[in-house]
């Protein structure tokens, strides 16, 4: 059985806005964004076999994905198994002819590294489903889920990609409600949303491959921060151009983007490999807001901005989650 991993999706910009109305004008789908870590089930029908991922590849027995005293992702997935089997037949009794189907959620819950509270328990809740190299239309994927009665994509709107990116991000999460998340004073941040997820009804894709999605966040999530205020200047600067090259990278360091990148790993990540991993998200985000490239290619840029990345971890929570070794 072959991995092949969920895109990444991109922050609702401008230029991803644009590319996105330039390769469908299909009716869009804006759903809630679960904060939590990506979790799929893969099943293969010849042979029968079945199997867990996370954000970057298969899991192995035993693998963490919730930290210690909680419940685990086997524990879960064997109290689902009905659910998922269920999901299968109605899939299948669509599709006769495939070798294979990939339910793609997020995990949530207690021991998953969250900031919105969607209850007691440990879930899973499904936003996409992939037979072959092929997803299937919202509403299909929606009738799986549903008949099998998994918690899936919770929407918030349907109409224009103009209309859905004018949907507000900020808002009460949908989900920690249906779920019986514990209820806190008005405007408890915990009952915030990540925010949103647009798609459209029938998946589409850009020549280059680039699949039609945007994320748009909440303030509270956005993993970077706003540009710092002018620095004073050494009075002997040893390089202007890199100061300002890693004054820019900088506002890309936020705890929120560490707990984006650990939530596509398990427990087990150490510190320096969340770090490196964060640097080479740090990298690709700048990229794509086409933050100049002599800058992204400087080592001792490179150097500076990944210092950056572990002072932000050690002055976070984050650093406890992770393994002490390196």
């Amino acid at each position: 059985m072959e991995f092949r991993k969920y895109p990444s999706i991109d922050g609702a910009s401008k230029g991803a806005a644009k590319r996105f109305a330039a390769t469908t004008s299909a009716e869009c789908v804006a759903c809630e964004k679960a904060d939590g870590s990506n979790f799929s089930v893969h099943f293969s029908f010849e042979p029968p076999a079945v199997r867990y991922g996370r954000r970057t590849g298969f899991l192995e027995p035993g693998e963490r994905m919730t930290k210690n005293g909680t419940t685990t992702w086997e524990e879960l997935m064997a109290e689902m198994a009905p659910a998922f089997e269920r999901a299968v037949t109605v899939f299948r009794a669509s599709y006769p002819e495939a070798n294979d189907v990939a339910f793609f959620g997020e995990l949530f819950g207690p021991g998953v590294l969250t900031r919105v509270d969607y209850g007691p328990a440990l879930g899973f809740y499904g936003f996409d489903v992939r037979t072959g190299g092929v997803w299937l239309d919202f509403d299909r994927m929606c009738a799986v889920y549903d008949a099998a009665g998994i918690l899936r994509a919770a929407v918030l709107g349907r109409g224009t990609l103009d209309e859905m990116l004018a949907i507000d991000p900020t808002f009460e999460s949908v989900v920690g409600t249906a779920r019986g998340a514990a209820r806190g004073p008005a405007g408890d941040a915990r009952r915030t949303a990540e925010g949103v997820v647009i798609v459209p009804v029938r998946p589409a894709f850009a020549p280059n491959g680039w699949r039609c999605i945007l994320k748009n966040k909440s303030p509270r999530f956005l993993d970077r921060s706003k540009p710092a205020a002018p620095r004073i200047r050494p009075c002997e600067p040893t390089d202007p151009v890199a100061d300002e090259a890693v004054a820019c990278l900088e506002t890309y360091v936020t705890p929120n983007r560490l707990l984006d990148v650990r939530s596509k790993h398990t427990v087990n990540i150490s510190r320096g490999r969340l770090c490196h991993e964060t640097m080479v998200d740090v990298l690709a985000a700048a990229a794509a807001d086409s933050v100049d490239p002599a800058w992204l290619a400087r080592r001792d840029v490179r150097s500076r901005v990944t210092a950056a990345i572990y002072r932000c971890h050690d002055a976070s929570s984050i650093g406890a989650t992770c393994e002490k070794s390196e």
